[in-house]
């Protein structure tokens, strides 16, 4: 048998719960015992196609399964040749049979067969025993960092900017199995509302402009409706640039923790900041 790390089926319970309040809902609690299928709903708001997000729920445990090999999975392959009252009622028999017993709890245990696993045991050193050691060896080895050259006393955010920082920081949360403390001044709170405000104001003056300028060259409602078009895209792409630079220039890191050394030590002590 191959002999690698795992993550344990609790971890990736975690990790799933992890992903759903950060794509899907914020609000919504994933039961580990529930079927799939009762989180269908929810998934379809946020991803249209259940299926794509497994796959994008496979990518981020770092493995590859394609759609086809995810409805292999869940049962869900149609046979070849059926009229679409018998479809149809294949599909009925999956929700209310099938599918009970596909739980998330099955879902996480597939997953921890394929996932690549982190440690972050404690590490010895010089043959004692040390816990940041190895909560800080187990920090490099996640996807957010892997590959590149950081050191205990390297900063978190000369590291990791904007989405990569909470990404990770989330990541090395729910591997560890400890409670940090919150990010404070998160893209939605802080971000997001400051864009939208200079993106309106953008728009306000850039359509104005814009139907002066057409008008010269053009007929009066071709040049508004020209100008709208613009003034719309112009004003979604100023309102991403603006909340993108805004997410990297902000510290979301909590007080206490700004190397990876900080954030080792924390995890080590059970997510108290000394």
């Amino acid at each position: 048998m191959e002999d690698r790390t795992r993550f344990t089926t609790e971890q990736v319970l975690r990790g799933i719960q992890a992903y759903v309040s950060e794509h899907v809902d914020t609000a919504l609690v994933i039961d580990p015992d529930a079927s799939v299928n009762d989180y269908r709903e929810a998934i379809e708001l946020s991803h249209d196609c259940p299926l794509w997000f497994l796959t994008m729920l496979s990518e981020y445990f770092g493995f590859e399964h394609s759609e086809t090999r995810w409805a292999v999975w869940l049962k869900l392959k149609a046979t070849p040749g059926l009229s679409k009252s018998e479809r149809k009622r294949a599909w009925e028999y999956w929700q209310e049979v099938t599918s009970k017993t596909i739980t998330v709890r099955k879902l996480a245990e597939h997953i921890a067969d394929y996932a690549p696993g982190t440690s972050m045991k404690p590490s010895t050193v010089f043959g004692v025993e040390c816990a940041p050691a190895g909560v800080f060896r187990g920090l490099c080895q996640l996807p957010e960092v892997r590959g590149k050259r950081v050191a205990p006393s390297t900063p978190l955010r000369s590291t990791l900017l904007g989405y990569r920082l909470r990404s990770f920081y989330g990541r090395s949360e729910w591997i560890s199995g400890t409670r940090l403390p919150p990010l404070v001044g998160t893209y939605g709170d802080f971000g997001l509302p400051h864009a939208i405000g200079i993106a309106l104001i953008f728009h306000l003056f850039a359509v104005p402009a814009g139907v002066g300028l057409l008008e010269l060259f053009s007929q009066p409602i071709i040049a508004g409706l020209g100008a709208l078009c613009a003034g719309v895209a112009g004003t979604c792409l100023v309102g991403f640039v603006v909340g993108t630079i805004s997410d990297w220039l902000r510290n979301p890191l909590p007080v206490g923790i700004n190397t990876f050394g900080d954030l080792a030590r924390v995890i080590a002590n059970g997510g108290a900041v000394s």
